[in-house]
């Protein structure tokens, strides 16, 4: 996958860039009709080495913004790619010092006005999609030792993605992944298996 995204970016992409292009652009197609039609991936954004100075990774709650990227089936993987990369980018220092500023409320009201439109018009396709990756959880011993297998719980609406690192050593990425019955059937016949 990288291969086929390197020729289009200047910065390597990740392993979270590249396995969330790689859903986002199965699901489009998926849908099989209109191409042009609108989609919208919203990816959590851990805030804590964002802020200006970085808080510690061990702060505790929910420290986390969504970043909105715009696609639709017509762009090609590096496309999709890019564009989460912009999106993500766009919440940096400079942001943070905005949000937390004296608009702060404005810029809030104005985010969540523009992802409501999105998530509201029926027209628009959306994806959710959250990293666990890097977090250690393989290293958490509450006693037993370290796990053997971790997975999520939580089961959150259709569309929704979490990803985590496997427990393999070669660094690759578990997707667990929520969809409605038929698209998690066609998922389970088409998706490639990277």
């Amino acid at each position: 996958m990288r291969a086929e995204v390197g020729a289009s970016t200047v910065v390597q992409p990740t392993r979270v860039e590249l396995v969330t292009a790689a859903i986002w652009k199965w699901a489009m197609a998926r849908k099989g009709h209109d191409q042009c039609r609108l989609s919208v991936v919203c990816h959590a954004v851990n805030l804590r080495r964002r802020m200006d100075p970085p808080l510690s990774e061990y702060a505790f709650g929910n420290l986390l913004w969504g970043a909105y990227a715009l696609g639709n089936g017509e762009m090609d993987f590096g496309g999709l790619v890019s564009k989460m990369r912009e999106a993500i980018g766009k919440i940096d220092g400079e942001y943070l010092k905005e949000l937390q500023g004296e608009n702060g409320h404005d810029v809030v009201v104005r985010h969540f006005k523009k992802t409501s439109e999105w998530f509201l018009d029926k027209e628009v396709d959306r994806f959710m999609f959250t990293s666990w990756c890097r977090f250690p959880i393989y290293e958490s011993d509450f006693g037993w030792g370290k796990p053997v297998w971790v997975s999520s719980s939580i089961s959150g609406p259709p569309n929704s993605i979490v990803l985590m690192d496997s427990m393999s050593d070669i660094g690759g990425i578990e997707a667990w992944i929520t969809l409605d019955e038929v698209g998690m059937m066609r998922f389970e016949q088409e998706a490639p298996n990277a």
